[in-house]
Order: structure tokens, then C-alpha cells, then sequence
């Protein structure tokens, strides 16, 4: 088997990566597969003239753009042999092109889809069968858990299973970023059906200090700034408009992309096109709507908020008995002014502590329940929450990124005792 790794040094990968790569890949492939020089893709950007990070140009777009140019997908401008591929009680979404070694693709994320990858490989093609999918629960594909429930375990026995089904004894796996470490661990499970492995921006998936991201070297303070903008400016857009979680976030990256943050992911500027096509469907991933869910594959910014909020009933307060399930459940509650409801969750995450005898868990517990009643003019009750955690007498100091804050929780709750807790909102977007 053989291995080829290409690092990308421009800080953490997303969903789209950068012409010089690209051109560092083909280089690779070649040398994997045939050495020969095919025609350039008629669908494929001049690069020669593009901008580039280097040029160090600065666009800004005062405005929140909202109406995104309806762009076609590439997947329906290539000549492509498309398959649905059935695996277990799910279908997964698969195309192939070209003749030649077997060549798998497998995206970013988790959530990414193969979209980024065109019309980039249809230059290997003439010298190589390039086989594109999305995985389990984004893109094309359909979601559904399993009883296991959604896992790199099932992601690899995924693509195995789409191995099977277009007759290929070995194939060769690509992985890009997160990809990457999907055909490492595919690799390590399958060696004899894998004849070489590429990873591109990859990583081992193991805690290691590889020193500060360089994605933002590029970026000017006045992109910095308005990228900052955007944020607040969509999130009163939401509350005028009540978007979709997909909606919130096809407007988020085509304004991001639009003013700069392409430099924090590529090396050449993308076309107005092809940030369009980005923003609609490269990051199309499909829901699920269980509780469990719901709460584990959400994050803790304002937009997994609203989907978890949109999906809540009182009886979840029921079904869960972590205490930080039960912290996400609080703050999504309160993001969206569902006050009362949050006040429930918070006392149920203090009985769960308590029985498990965390006196941190139960600390911030007890303090958001004298937010929620300050919330609700409770004043009364509030100071008595507040004073139960002064006598705990805690040198603790959590923080709640998503608010900007840090507090150390026995001068905190003092502090609360005379000033009453005045609403934060959500600055995270996830």
C-alpha cells in the first residue's frame, strides 16, 4: 500500500480547499496512478489571473445579503454515472467518472458533502475510476442513526459497504481534513481492500499541540470586524424572519465568504458563483429529530439553540439525567426566552448533582436558576438561589463562552445578591 500526505499549513480546514492544493494533489495522483497530462476541465476556473490571499485585497459589503443566486450544483453540469446505494435501511448518495484504479473521495466535517471536490478531480479521470459520496446524514444521502447511532465506526463500514456494491476489490482513499481521519481508521480496518491511501489537510484524530491556527494571517482587521458584524446583523434577521437552521446558515457563510473569510480556507478567491454554490449546498446536511440526538450532535451557539428549542417538549426534562444535557437544555431554553421552562431544567440538573455529589455542576445550577427567576421578577426567590450558593463557599470558575462569561461563583452570587441578573444574548453561531 502506499501513502501520500499532503499538509495544508493555513490553520484548521473547512469545507473548501485551495487551488494550490488541489494542484499539489493532481502532482500526487499522477505519480500514484499514470504519469500523464490531462486536458484542463472546461467547468474548472483560470487560476492564473485570480486574486489570491497574497494580494492582500480587502472587499467589504456593508449590507446582509439574504437572497442567495440560485447556482446549480456541478454534480448537474458533469457527465456522471449517479447511484443510490442502499445499506441497511439507509441510502447513501454516490456518482462516479472516469476508468481506471479505483478512487474514493471522502469530504470534511462531520457535514460536509463531496460538492467541493468538482469539478477539481475530473482531471483524473482519463487515468483513474473517481468515486464520489456523501456520508451518512449530509448531502444526498439520506439519515438514519441505526440503533448504534451515527459514529466513525458506521461511517467506515458505510463506505465499505459501497465498495461492495460497485464490485471493487481494492480501492485507494482519499480523506481532506476530518475525511482524512475516516481513511486513516478505514485503512487501519480494512487494509486489504485499500491499495493506497492520500490524506490532504488531514489529521490522526489524537490531542497533540500543533501551536496557534494560522487561518486568519490573511485576514485584515476591517474583515475581522465586519465578519463580527454579520453575526449580529443575522441573528436580528432571524428574529424578524424565524429562518430555518439551514437557511441561517446558507446566509451566514455567503456573507462571510463575500467579505473575506475565503482567505481562511483557500488560497485563491472563489468566484461570486462558486461561493454561492458553497453557501447552498456544501454544507447541506440532513436532520434528525430525536431528543438524544438532538442534544449530542448540537453545538451551544444561538442557531443549535433554535433547533433544539423547535424540537423540545417538557417531557425531555424526563428523559435526561446528565447534568450537562440538562445545561444545554437550560440554555437553549433561555436563549429563546422560555423562561420557566428553563428554570426546570436548571433545578433538575441541581438534584442530578447533588446525587452525584458535583458541587460544581450544582453551583452553576442554582446560580441560573436565580437567573431564570430574576428573568421572571421573582426577586425574592432569586436572592434565596443566590445565597444557597454563597454558603457553598466555592473557589470555582466556569465559563459560558456562547455569553462571554467567566465568573468565580462565590463573589458572583454575592454580587447577584445586590444587583439582579441582567439578559446576555448568545454571541456564538454554530
Amino acid at each position: 500500500m502506499k501513502l501520500f500526505y499532503i499538509k495544508a499549513n493555513a490553520g484548521r480546514q473547512s469545507p473548501n480547499h485551495a487551488g494550490f492544493i488541489c494542484s499539489t494533489l493532481f502532482f500526487v495522483l499522477s505519480v500514484l496512478f499514470i504519469s500523464c497530462t490531462p486536458d484542463q476541465h472546461a467547468l474548472e476556473p483560470d487560476l492564473e489571473n485570480r486574486e489570491s490571499i497574497l494580494d492582500r485585497k480587502v472587499f467589504i459589503e456593508p449590507e446582509l445579503l439574504t437572497d442567495i443566486p440560485q447556482i446549480p450544483r456541478f454534480c448537474d453540469q458533469i457527465e456522471l454515472t449517479k447511484h443510490r446505494i442502499k445499506v441497511g435501511d439507509t441510502e447513501l448518495y454516490v456518482e462516479e467518472e472516469g476508468r481506471g484504479t479505483p478512487l474514493v473521495l471522502i469530504n470534511g466535517g462531520p457535514g460536509g458533502t463531496h460538492h467541493y471536490f468538482h469539478p477539481w478531480f475530473s482531471r483524473a479521470k482519463k487515468y483513474a475510476r473517481v468515486i464520489y459520496y456523501d456520508q451518512r446524514g449530509c448531502g444526498r444521502s439520506d439519515f438514519n442513526p441505526g440503533k448504534e447511532g451515527y459514529s466513525v465506526d458506521q461511517a467506515i463500514s458505510d463506505l465499505d459497504a459501497i465498495r461492495k456494491a460497485l464490485d471493487i476489490d481494492k480501492w485507494v482513499v482519499l480523506g481532506y481534513s476530518y475525511g482524512g481521519f475516516l481513511a486513516q481508521y478505514y485503512t487501519l480496518h480494512y487494509p486489504e481492500h485499500t491499495a493506497g491511501m492520500i490524506l490532504l489537510g488531514a489529521f490522526p484524530n489524537v490531542r497533540e499541540d500543533t501551536g496557534p491556527s494560522r487561518q486568519r494571517d490573511f485576514l485584515s482587521e476591517e474583515e475581522q470586524k465586519r465578519l463580527r458584524e454579520i453575526r449580529q446583523q443575522l441573528i436580528e434577521f432571524d428574529k424578524k424572519k424565524d429562518l430555518s437552521r439551514k437557511e441561517y446558515i446558507q446566509i451566514l457563510i455567503y456573507n462571510n465568504f463575500l467579505n473575506g473569510d475565503w482567505k481562511r480556507q483557500q488560497f485563491y478567491r472563489p468566484s461570486l458563483k462558486r461561493i454561492a454554490q458553497n453557501a447552498l449546498v456544501e454544507w447541506d446536511k440532513a436532520q434528525k429529530s430525536s431528543p438524544d440526538y438532538i442534544i449530542e450532535s448540537t453545538g451551544w451557539g444561538r442557531n443549535s439553540n433554535k433547533k433544539l428549542v423547535q424540537a423540545y417538549s417538557r417531557e425531555w426534562l424526563e428523559e435526561f439525567d446528565v447534568s450537562r444535557q440538562l445545561l444545554k437544555i437550560g440554555f437553549a431554553l433561555y436563549d429563546f426566552e422560555m423562561y420557566e421552562d428553563a428554570l426546570l431544567a436548571f433545578e433538575k440538573m441541581e438534584a442530578i448533582a447533588e446525587r452525584e455529589e458535583d458541587k460544581q455542576y450544582m453551583s452553576i445550577a442554582i446560580i441560573w436558576q436565580g437567573h431564570m427567576l430574576d428573568l421572571m421578577e421573582k426577586r425574592v426567590d432569586s436572592i434565596s438561589r443566590y445565597k444557597k450558593v454563597v454558603a457553598m463557599n466555592l473557589d470555582f470558575s466556569p465559563q459560558h463562552a456562547q455569553y462571554g462569561m467567566r465568573y468565580t461563583v462565590t463573589p458572583y452570587a454575592q454580587e447577584r445578591i445586590n444587583f439582579p441578573f441582567k439578559r446576555i444574548e448568545n454571541r456564538q453561531v454554530d
